[in-house]
């Protein structure tokens, strides 16, 4: 399987036993994909720490409601 395919599935809880094995032993045998993983980690963790201070115009807020409610 595909090394970002399996970062993603780490990222978002989704991996097998299977996968999880792959992904470590991956991760403990080439340190480019261990490179890869740790800027996969770094890179959410930023996008998590800054999603608060991402502010959403009240009219996109307004017009998804409307289009949400069929208004």
């Amino acid at each position: 399987m595909n090394l970002d395919v399996l970062i993603s599935k780490y990222i978002d809880g989704e991996l097998s036993v299977a996968e999880d094995e792959t992904l470590r032993r991956l991760l403990k045998e080439d340190p480019i994909a261990k490179e890869e993983f740790d800027s996969f980690l770094e890179l959410h963790l930023a996008m998590i720490n800054d999603a608060d201070s991402i502010m959403l115009p009240a009219s996109v807020k307004r017009e998804t409601e409307d289009k949400i409610m069929m208004n």
